[in-house]
């Protein structure tokens, strides 16, 4: 009978809820209350649309969240918002709030109250409340009550006659649950009425001083190891109004041993819960809620984390800081918005157990070419240009000036060169040679401050060795250049007593064989 009488309602009203021709701040006041949607409907009241404000149907912000209440008996989850509640609660509350206004149906908010939530405990405190406003009479000096009582005999409801009863039993239900849980404080109970969505019946429980705000879930008669708290709990459900209750309590200990509750969110891919915790400065954000907001472009949220004064930007997780994760991301907006903290570390290594793991970003950023952001990275005052690579332990290793010889990118070796603080070694164009990279070669050739058969520290090969020696395609072109350079010395032997022509890598050797016999042919 009664999804009947609901059924009933809705046909009559939901459509004009959802087609109402009105402005936008108004359309989407009533839409977000229609769907339960708190946070919208607080901000559309906080950005001035009228409480009292009706839509062609002659319905109110207030009966529009009742009517949504309605759809949702039916439908278990039709919307993604469901705190309902949560809205009533705010509404009903509110000192300028008329509650007599009738819509076109002559129903008032009461009416469809006492009508539509029969066994919801939150709709016992909005009926008592509205009750207890005796002071709003419309101009016929009935309170909604009348109104209500009236509306139900005048239409010959079965239910008028157990209308009265069933109010006063709604207030005296929501009495003896406020009063049973501040008695017993048992967390199970507690935790499920919570899950249950019943935050405002429950409102005076969490005001009270024989509540704990920082009980534990037990599970077997143990306190759950993990986010176990009722904070935690409200968190990982999305029950927002919860959230700001708990964090308006004065004795709530966000515990740092249990997930970050906005990298919860993030995970959970729900940022307005993210921006409500953000917004309290007892949630302290953690490096791996950074990083997640911008390996998933939530600039907004990173925004809102960096803007915090006591957030340490440099902050390492999972081997990685969120400048890094950046650059691996090729990030630029990222990069810049780190950047634009002053105390960014700009050469930040990630450390575990007191050893240097990894590399700085600029090094990082020129392994993978990425140009744009070596530009940001050099821009920095702090900038250190000639690490080495902390991932290989020998000697020989690359500065970061020699990754860039090595992918043979001349806009990113130009752009470290104009760094004043770049140290050039005579060996650069050795790296050239040996990886091959025909660009640079060329170019450091027309600088070269070497003589043309000098050796180098390691075996004392020469340049000519290097190029015999090299796997890469385009040494063959590198070699060509080299042995029709003026004094150049094809017969020198290096540390392991080899010529040029007996040290010949697997690649290209009958080639790169032909050319060196053509040389020293001509050359005897």
């Amino acid at each position: 009978m009664k999804k009947l009488i609901l059924l009933s309602i809705l046909s009559l009203l939901t459509i004009n809820v959802s087609m109402a021709n009105t402005p936008d701040v108004v359309k989407n006041i009533f839409k977000n209350a229609y769907q339960g949607n708190f946070i919208s409907v607080r901000e559309g009241l906080e950005a001035g649309a009228d409480i009292n404000q009706i839509d062609e149907a002659g319905n109110t912000i207030l009966i529009s969240a009742i009517l949504g209440f309605a759809h949702q008996l039916i439908d278990v989850q039709p919307f993604s918002y469901r705190a309902h509640g949560f809205v009533l609660g705010m509404l009903v509350n509110r000192g300028d709030i008329d509650l007599n206004i009738a819509n076109k149906q002559g129903m008032t908010a009461l009416m469809y109250a006492t009508q539509i939530g029969d066994d919801d405990l939150a709709f016992a405190k909005i009926t008592r409340t509205i009750i207890t406003k005796l002071g709003t009479k419309n101009i016929q000096k009935k309170t909604a009550l009348d109104l209500s009582y009236e509306m139900y005999c005048l239409n010959d409801f079965p239910e008028c006659n157990k209308m009265l009863p069933k109010l006063e039993d709604k207030v005296i239900k929501h009495e003896l649950l406020v009063d049973d849980l501040l008695n017993s404080n048992h967390e199970n109970y507690i935790f499920s009425k919570i899950r249950e969505g019943l935050f405002p019946a429950l409102e005076e429980l969490f005001y009270s001083s024989r509540f704990d705000p920082n009980l534990n879930r037990t599970l077997f008669g143990r306190i759950e190891k993990e986010d176990a708290s009722l904070f935690y709990y409200a968190v990982k459900h999305n029950l927002q109004y919860g959230v700001e209750l708990l964090l308006t309590h004065p004795d709530l200990i966000i515990d740092a041993k249990n997930t970050n509750p906005i990298v919860r969110a993030l995970l959970d891919e729900r940022e307005d819960l993210a921006e409500l915790l953000l917004s309290y400065p007892q949630v302290k954000p953690n490096s791996k809620a950074l990083i997640i907001a911008l390996h998933e472009r939530k600039y907004d949220i990173a925004k809102l984390i960096l803007a915090r004064a006591d957030f340490d930007v440099n902050l390492d997780n999972d081997r990685t800081t969120a400048l890094l994760q950046a650059v691996e991301d090729n990030d630029v907006k990222a990069v810049k918005l780190l950047l634009a903290r002053k105390d960014i570390d700009v050469n930040k290594y990630y450390y575990s157990s007191n050893r240097k793991f990894g590399n700085t970003p600029l090094f990082e950023a020129v392994k993978a070419n990425r140009v744009e952001i070596v530009k940001l990275l050099l821009s920095s005052p702090k900038i250190e240009v000639n690490n080495y690579d902390q991932t290989i332990k020998r000697v020989g290793r690359y500065r970061i000036l020699d990754q860039a010889i090595n992918n043979d990118s001349l806009e990113v070796y130009n752009l470290l060169l104009e760094s004043d603080k770049i140290v050039l070694l005579d060996t650069d164009i050795y790296t050239a040679v040996y990886r091959g990279s025909l660009t640079l070669f060329k170019e450091l050739m027309k600088n070269r401050t070497v003589d043309i058969n000098a050796v180098d520290y390691y075996n004392d090969n020469t340049l000519l060795h290097y190029a015999a020696q090299s796997e890469e395609e385009s040494s063959i072109e590198i070699l060509k250049i080299l042995l029709k350079v003026e004094g150049i010395n094809a017969r020198l032997k290096n540390g392991s007593r080899k010529t040029p022509i007996k040290d010949l890598g697997k690649n290209n050797k009958r080639a790169k064989k032909k050319l060196l016999k053509a040389w020293l042919k001509a050359n005897r």
